[in-house]
């Protein structure tokens, strides 16, 4: 829960150098691994020793020392609600994907819906609380993450699946395809995933925002590699919404390590705003969004699953 960016950006670089000695680490902490940010966590404060890692990096490749680094995998990543460190050798660690479309009326399905839409009027004023991944970027001392997020997304617009008949593992980003329709030629689309725990209590697991306007997918540079969808965001590929008519908007949700439990629900909330730590958009009248499902606008979310017995 390393901002909006930092996570992306070590991924990015593990896949973009050339360099086959090269590490990842991603773990359980907020920026500046100063707290563990899971749920079920032990301690608050991250019990990691991240710089002795560094140390460790340095006396291996400087200093030649005998650190045993060369025999490890060159990733290591923590799952969280299991609690656990895993080791993989390629990012995603994840090779299987599950797909959970929108279906109208708010549930997620495994197979296509048949053609609905939904309504989601705009509120500018909503937002997501101050115990979020964003509050340690402003230098506040936040020590529990989300813990009021249960019921905030009453606001949103809400798709829930069925019970899970088996523990099921994420490791990598989640991809949704939202096929939509506004009344402004802009918006900023908020999408939140989330496990719906078998007593009712809700936890946020990840989350991906997207202005309508950068849309437009890209292919990657040679010096910025991708395992998710790109764009440039550059002026000429900027695209303005045509009132009434479908745009696809097809972005990654930040990456996370997270197991979903049997007879938990998968949830994705959609909201066009959070007033408390983003800008307004557009800047004037709240849009009215729809979202489409079904037939040739199937909206989705693409998950990489690994289940467990």
């Amino acid at each position: 829960m390393d901002g909006a960016g930092y996570a992306n950006g070590a991924l990015a670089r593990f896949l973009t150098l050339p360099n086959p000695r090269k590490h990842l680490l991603l773990g359980p902490w907020d920026h500046g691994a100063r707290i563990n940010v899971s749920p079920w966590r032990e301690d608050a404060v991250a019990q990691f020793p991240l710089l002795c890692e560094v140390l460790r990096f340095f006396d291996h490749y400087l200093m030649g020392r005998a650190t045993g680094l060369e025999r490890e995998a060159p990733i290591h990543y923590f799952s969280l609600h299991d609690e656990e460190w895993r080791a993989a050798s390629s990012w995603p660690p994840v090779d299987a994907s599950r797909r959970f479309f929108l279906a109208e009326g708010g549930t997620l399905d495994d197979s296509a819906p048949a053609p609905g839409q939904d309504a989601h009027q705009v509120d500018f004023a909503r937002g997501t609380g101050f115990h979020t991944r964003y509050e340690r970027l402003a230098a506040i001392d936040v020590r529990e993450y989300y813990r009021d997020w249960s019921g905030r997304d009453a606001a949103m617009l809400c798709y829930t699946s069925a019970p899970l008949e088996a523990d099921a593992t994420i490791a990598g980003h989640p991809v949704v395809s939202l096929h939509l329709t506004s009344d402004q030629r802009d918006a900023a689309l908020y999408v939140y995933l989330e496990e719906v725990e078998a007593d009712g209590v809700c936890r946020y697991v990840t989350e991906g925002m997207l202005r309508a306007l950068h849309r437009t997918e890209a292919p990657c540079p040679q010096w910025h590699r991708t395992s998710w969808p790109f764009r440039s965001f550059a002026r000429r590929d900027a695209e303005p919404l045509v009132p009434g008519e479908p745009a696809l908007l097809r972005f990654a949700l930040l990456p996370t390590a997270w197991t979903f439990h049997r007879g938990s629900r998968l949830r994705l909330a959609i909201a066009g705003a959070d007033a408390d730590h983003f800008g307004q958009v557009p800047h004037g009248r709240p849009p009215l969004l729809r979202i489409l499902s079904g037939g040739a606008t199937a909206s989705m979310v693409e998950l990489p699953w690994a289940e467990t017995a």
